[in-house]
């Protein structure tokens, strides 16, 4: 084979590399892409689920607590729910005026 063709050889070989290179580097920023968009998607639902659970322990803390302002709630209060309503009113206290004031 003359040098001639050699170099057409090496060059379309090199020009095939390329191609191939630039074809594996748009894959993977698509990927990236797509590993982002699922990454923001999880952190948004997360944040959902995290507010959902939060409005449930709150609504869950202000059944046990927001009775305890009633003078007829001490009179059949048992000591177990007492000591579950001032658990939860301290626990909550920083976070919620039912709970402060109670």
């Amino acid at each position: 084979m003359s040098e001639e063709g050699v170099e057409d050889v090496v060059e379309g070989l090199l020009r095939q590399s390329m191609t191939a290179a630039a074809q594996l580097g748009e894959q993977l920023a698509r990927a990236r892409q797509q590993f982002m968009r699922k990454t923001e998607q999880r952190s948004e639902q997360q944040h959902i689920e995290a507010q959902r659970a939060m409005a449930a322990d709150l609504a869950a803390m202000r059944a046990v607590v927001v009775p305890v302002g009633q003078d007829e709630w001490w009179n059949t209060a048992k000591p177990e729910q007492m000591t579950q309503a001032h658990l939860l009113a301290e626990a909550w206290k920083d976070h919620d005026p039912e709970a402060l004031a109670a």
